[in-house]
């Protein structure tokens, strides 16, 4: 077993296709993808090798002993997960068939995570609109001046907290929302992958 090494998550890991490209070029540099945390991804350092990933959403809680054998039997095995993002890898030169042919079909898999984000989202709103009312009548039915300086830098970093949670879940929802859509249109992931690359390519020229 190599050296395992982390990286700075710099992108979302709804961004499919750039994380798709990325994973590639970090597997030619000798980097090849072990596990994925919520801050870092780690990699394990070894020789330099052309894998392609592709990133599939499951709407289960894991994906089936059946349907492992069948991506496997495609080409793909499973490398790493988070939440409900799995991740497979294969041989850049083996002969692959994509995960997903049929990207109106794919988009209509992602109608129940969808639907459950969406109901994530109405319940947290309505989390939000409680705590901040609970937050701002404080200053006015606390009679205690000085309780109130004293809770102030609590309340305020409980505020912070709770808008960036409030703000991670709509980033979320609007981005598989986003990714439903694309694929509804019969927009590939990986042919819009494909194009970004050829475009990078092309720019640099």
């Amino acid at each position: 077993m190599g050296m395992i090494v982390r990286r700075l998550m710099l992108d979302d890991i709804y961004a499919i296709g750039r994380n798709e490209s990325w994973l590639s070029d970090m597997a030619k540099k000798g980097f090849h993808l072990k596990r994925i945390g919520r801050i870092f991804i780690y990699f394990e350092k070894g020789v330099s090798k052309e894998t392609k990933y592709r990133i599939d959403i499951m709407s289960s809680k894991e994906p089936s002993l059946e349907q492992l054998d069948v991506y496997h039997d495609c080409g793909w095995d499973i490398v790493t997960n988070s939440g409900s993002f799995y991740i497979f890898s294969a041989d850049e030169k083996s002969c692959t068939t994509e995960l997903h042919t049929d990207p109106i079909e794919q988009g209509f898999s992602l109608l129940d995570l969808n639907k459950r984000l969406k109901n994530n989202l109405i319940i947290i709103s309505i989390v939000m609109l409680l705590f901040f009312g609970l937050i701002f009548s404080s200053f006015f039915l606390n009679d205690s001046v000085f309780m109130i300086k004293g809770q102030f830098v609590q309340q305020i970093l409980l505020v912070v907290v709770e808008l960036y949670v409030f703000y991670s879940v709509i980033k979320y929802y609007v981005a598989i929302h986003k990714l439903k859509k694309s694929l509804l249109q019969n927009k590939a992931i990986y042919k819009t992958r494909q194009l970004i690359m050829k475009w990078t390519l092309e720019k640099s020229d």
